[in-house]
């Protein structure tokens, strides 16, 4: 399995990074799917990816995760995807914001977008999808799309 390549989303988080680089160490390639070409060379900066170069670390720039076939071109080629990015809550997020809205349903979203174009692509063998940062937020107001959610990534083979 190793050397085959790999899709990976949210590289540039916390999960995502360490995600990264583990899956760089046992062989794998990686084409990490980022926002922009900006946090691409944030990422291909850091020094725990100096050993590691263009025929094992690629980037594709996928600006906005939620629109339909976003991730066609991405999944192009790859075996397996590893989806960690998730919408995050940012400093100026208060309880009064619509949580659903602004991280659940885009994380739901994204995470069907990754899907649907693995399943147009034909060639993904196996998705794999971490928790999102909707985890961190008290669980009784998100329960049916958490159970969603985990309904989904139980369904995948």
């Amino acid at each position: 399995m190793s050397g085959s390549l790999i899709l990976l989303t949210g590289a540039t988080g916390f999960v995502g990074f360490k995600t990264l680089v583990t899956a760089l160490e046992h062989g794998y390639s990686v084409r990490a799917a980022v926002r922009s070409d900006n946090k691409a060379e944030t990422v291909r900066s850091n020094l725990k990816l100096k050993n590691f170069g263009e025929n094992q670390l690629s980037f594709v720039v996928v600006p906005d995760f939620l629109l339909d076939g976003a991730f066609d071109e991405a999944v192009r080629g790859v075996k397996f995807v590893v989806h960690v990015a998730s919408p995050i809550q940012g400093p100026g997020v208060t309880d009064d914001h619509d949580l659903h809205a602004e991280f659940i349903r885009p994380a739901i979203q994204g995470t069907l977008g990754v899907f649907r174009s693995a399943q147009k692509d034909g060639g993904v063998e196996r998705i794999v999808i971490t928790s999102s940062a909707a985890a961190i937020v008290p669980g009784e107001p998100m329960a049916p799309e958490s159970f969603f959610l985990f309904q989904l990534t139980n369904c995948v083979q």
